[in-house]
Formats: C-alpha cells, structure tokens, sequence
C-alpha cells in the first residue's frame, strides 16, 4: 500500500529529458481509440507522484489529450518537455494482495489481478504539441504484465516496469 501523494507545489525548473521512472500502471481501453492509464511512479526524476492519462488515436499516432499528475514538478516536467497537458489533483494508489484501487476524486477504478505474469517490451510515441510546433515524444517500457478486471472490463497491469520517455522531435510540416 502506497501512502497518498497529496498535491507537492515545489518550485522548480524540470530535469531535462531523458526521464527514466519506475512504478506500476493499469491500462483500460476506453473505445476503439483511447485509452486510460492509472499510474504509480516508485521512483522518478522529480519523486515519486501518481498519474492519470488520457490518450487518444488520431491520424499522427497517439496524443495524450488528460493528464492528471499529483506532482507539480512533474507537471512542469511534463508541459515544459514534451507539451503533456498536466494538471495537478489529488490521486491515490493502492495495492494489496490481488487488488489495486485507484482514486482521482469521486471516480475510482478497483481491479483485480488474473492469471500469470508475461514480459513486456513496448517501443512508441506520442504526438503532442510544444511551443505551437507538433512534436513526437519516444517511449519505450519494460516490465512484467498481467490481465486485469475492472468489473466486467478486462484490462492490463504492467507492473515493476522501467519507463523512459526520450527528449521530443519536431514533426515535418
């Protein structure tokens, strides 16, 4: 069980990219193009904090349209980096036996772990815009996933995962 991140103002000027974090997250899609992740940062540039994102499809590949961080250097991070819309709100993070609850506000998500765990290994990017110019953000991940039920809805924990997220690159055009 992880204590709840309140919101951390802490003036700063963000480390620049590469990032490198550690955590957990749970990955629900939400229609054919979008996706939200519930995630819990262990270790970061900036500390530990939580996250809620919102990414949707479009033509240039995924954008990250939300994003909730309880971190307000991550916040800073995020917009000044790679133009993340982050915004700060209180979310909590917790994990027990098989379960993990995930807080932002009134809404919460209770998911259960199922079955064995399986290696992930995901390179990709999102498109995002910095300084009014369409950026490309490179990620890659690794850790260990497992399925999980939100209620009838089957989702994905990735779990003891070491996240990078790489300095952006201006898109032609």
């Amino acid at each position: 069980m992880s204590p709840p991140h309140p919101l951390t103002p802490s003036p700063c000027h963000a480390p620049p990219p590469p990032w490198h974090l550690q955590g957990a997250a749970v990955l629900l899609l939400q229609s054919w193009r979008s996706v939200l992740s519930l995630v819990h940062y262990e270790d970061s540039p900036v500390g530990p904090y939580e996250e809620l994102a919102v990414a949707v499809l479009t033509l240039q590949g995924p954008a990250v349209t939300q994003m909730l961080v309880t971190s307000e250097a991550s916040k800073q991070g995020g917009r000044e980096n790679w133009g993340y819309p982050k915004e700060l709100a209180p979310l909590h993070w917790e994990s027990r036996g098989h379960h993990i609850t995930f807080r932002a506000g009134a809404r919460e998500w209770r998911l259960r772990r199922w079955g064995p765990t399986f290696p992930i290994l995901a390179v990709g990017w999102t498109v995002q815009t910095l300084r009014g110019k369409t950026v490309r953000v490179p990620l890659r991940v690794r850790g260990w996933g497992r399925l999980a039920w939100h209620g009838r809805q089957l989702g994905l924990i990735v779990e003891h995962f070491e996240f990078t997220v790489f300095s952006s690159k201006t898109l032609a055009g």
